[in-house]
């Protein structure tokens, strides 16, 4: 894990926002497999411009969520009759294509929303579209999040209380903490074969409706 710290930092220091793109699309394409990037990210943000460092970062983690797409719409037979995958097809039908772009923003692991995607053959564009919205949002939290640290800290080492920083991580933390709960949940949820509120079963995954 501490490599791969070290190699988010090494393309953030040697290849500027590139890096920052490449990190993103690395850390992303790592299927079930978390690769520490956040940190990075946030540091970059802090430092360099903050409007295109939340770009580069939510087009390569974009690009790179393509892995657990191409995944799901590849092994459908193989991954359909995993429960996680169950209750969120739910969750899917309950709230449409939009439910992409929500979990993109969420501080969740967004691989397994990529491979649902992929097994309910969600158009390319489509998928892709709604997962950088989605992001875009995840990376100007993050961003903005890394710049509030930097304040406080400054304001610490001179002896003052930033509040509205230590308000803003506050608020933040409960809002990460918040995601993490509420996928925990909805991943749980595994309604019973046949529950006609996600419609087909686990034998039968139909495309999504376009």
């Amino acid at each position: 894990m501490g490599t791969l710290h070290d190699l988010a930092i090494y393309l953030f220091y040697n290849f500027g926002y590139f890096g920052i793109f490449l990190m993103e699309l690395i850390a992303s394409s790592s299927i079930l497999l978390p690769v520490p990037s956040y940190l990075a990210t946030a540091l970059a943000g802090a430092v360099l411009n903050p409007y295109l460092v939340v770009l580069s970062a939510s087009l390569g983690s974009s690009i790179g969520e393509l892995s657990g797409y191409a995944l799901g719409f590849g092994g459908r037979k193989l991954m359909r009759g995993r429960l996680e995958l169950r209750s969120l097809r739910r969750a899917y039908e309950r709230y449409g294509i939009w439910a992409i772009m929500v979990f993109a923003a969420m501080p969740i692991p967004f691989d397994i929303i990529g491979i649902l995607c992929g097994i309910l053959r969600i158009p390319v564009p489509t998928f892709l579209a709604l997962t950088f919205i989605g992001k875009l949002v995840r990376y100007s939290l993050l961003v903005v999040a890394g710049r509030r640290t930097r304040d406080l800290v400054r304001d610490l080492m001179a002896g003052r209380l930033n509040s509205f920083a230590a308000l803003y991580l506050l608020v933040l933390l409960a809002f990460a903490l918040g995601s993490l709960l509420a996928w925990r949940m909805i991943s749980r949820r595994c309604p019973a074969e046949g529950d006609p509120s996600i419609g087909p079963g686990p034998g039968d995954w139909a495309p999504a409706p376009r």
